[in-house]
């Protein structure tokens, strides 16, 4: 029971530093291109438009393909198997997995809080948002611990 808990506690510490991380690079964005990367709308020209779209694009999937990937990663067969596997008492898959979660829901924050930091467009940060909402729905515990990995309490005691 003690490893379970200090490897949530663990993933909980990189949580924290990730959140931490996001709120400095939105804050430091936010100021180094306080007026947009453009400024003004009329002197935007089609090289610039075409820039803007693709950011859009780039930003929304993203958060399309990344976040749902994210929230349903421990739950694919073959993770499932990999992660439940009985030799494996520190966690380490677990682990390895929580941190790719992770990262999947931070680049949907960064992406879309550095493409509103240089477009001062109001869809990015809605999906940054949304990547950020995902992201409280993975807070590691120790009852998210044992429903991803199928280990329980009374089972790790036995052994």
């Amino acid at each position: 029971m003690e490893k379970k808990e200090k490897t949530v506690r663990f993933l909980r510490v990189w949580m924290c530093i990730f959140y931490c991380v996001a709120l400095f690079m939105g804050v430091f964005f936010a100021v180094l291109f306080s007026g947009g990367l453009l400024g003004e709308e009329d002197d935007v020209d089609d090289s610039m438009a075409l820039l803007k779209f693709v950011s859009n694009v780039l930003g929304i999937g993203v958060m399309l393909v990344f976040v749902p990937w994210a929230l349903k990663l421990l739950s694919f067969k073959k993770t499932k198997l990999a992660v439940s596997k009985e030799n494996d008492p520190d966690l380490q898959v677990y682990r390895s997995q929580s941190f790719i979660r992770f990262a999947l829901l931070g680049n949907v924050m960064m992406i879309n809080v550095v493409c509103y930091g240089i477009w001062q467009d109001s869809t990015f940060i809605f999906c940054a948002l949304i990547g950020f909402a995902a992201s409280l729905a993975c807070w590691p515990t120790m009852e998210r611990l044992e429903r991803e990995t199928g280990r329980t309490a009374e089972a790790d005691s036995r052994r």
